[in-house]
């Protein structure tokens, strides 16, 4: 968890990540990374252990996916929601749309 801590995290639920390392457990999370020139980089990270034929850990591989975009896309859509709600929602005049 050092490594990630260095790369900045926000949003992550990092008691999430170190419980799912101290018992080797499979975890899968969207977190948020600061790159080296202070950008955002929204990260879909799958951590996972890999056993050995007794059953125990002997290591743990990852994977790191850059949703960057979607998360963006996500973000935007909320916001153009919220917009257009508000047009109805605080309009004192009821409208209507006929097809």
């Amino acid at each position: 968890p050092s490594l990630l801590q260095d790369l900045g995290a926000e949003g992550a639920d990092w008691s999430a990540i170190r419980e799912a390392l101290r018992l080797r457990e499979r975890l899968r999370q969207e977190a948020a990374f600061r790159r080296k020139d202070g950008s955002l980089v929204w990260v879909d990270l799958h951590i996972a252990p890999v056993t050995d034929a007794a059953g125990r850990c002997t290591h743990l591989v990852s994977m790191v996916r850059d949703i960057t975009r979607e998360h963006e896309a996500t973000l935007r859509l909320a916001e153009s929601e919220a917009a257009f709600r508000s047009l109805f929602e605080r309009n004192p005049i009821p409208r209507y749309i006929y097809d």
